[in-house]
Formats: C-alpha cells, structure tokens, sequence
C-alpha cells in the first residue's frame, strides 16, 4: 500500500511540475501552445496521461498548452500542498499514539 501512495504522490508531482512548467513558458491558450519535450525519464507516460485527462491540450501533437481544468488542478495543488503535509502530521501522530497505548496495555 505504501508503495502505491508514493507512486501516487510521484505522479501528482510530476504533473503538478510539468503544468507549472508550461504555465511559466506561457503556453495557457492554443495560441501561446509551445513545444514541450517532458524533461525525466517515465514523464511521456505521465504526460500522455495528462492530455487523456484534459489537463493539457494540443493541436498538432506537438504544440501544447495547459487546459482551464489543467489550470484549476494546478491551482488546487499549490494551495492544498500544506494541507497535505498537517494531514500527513497527523495521521503519523495517530499512529505513533496507538502503537504507544498498545505496547503500554500489554505491558
């Protein structure tokens, strides 16, 4: 299950530096779409994902641009980043607590 999560955390963040990256190069309309090259080894896959999902767009297949739900996404990650980290606090806080109650009941 671990394993799963921090795959899963992988992809969010490779999408999440791939939209910011073509946001920064300005490519936010079909008419500012730029060429776009995913720069790590496994992002095609990830990026391919992403045109599936609408969060990019293209044209040609090789102009893109970052989507209005792409944007949202992006947008939506950068402001729950924090609350992701007070989420993972807790259930970490959780978890050490029970494991210290139960080695305490069986002592």
């Amino acid at each position: 299950m671990n394993a799963a999560l921090i795959a899963a955390a992988h992809v969010a963040a490779r999408q999440k530096a791939m939209l910011h990256e073509l946001q920064a190069k300005g490519a936010t309309t079909r008419d500012h779409a730029q060429r776009y090259d995913p720069p790590q080894k496994g992002d095609s896959k990830i990026f391919d994902t992403m045109i599936k999902k609408g969060l990019v767009e293209t044209d040609d297949g090789e102009r893109y641009w970052v989507s209005q739900k792409g944007a949202q996404q992006a947008s939506a990650a950068q402001s729950t980043s924090g609350g992701a980290w007070v989420l993972f606090l807790v259930a970490t806080a959780m978890i050490v607590a029970s494991i210290v109650a139960l080695i305490t009941i069986l002592d």
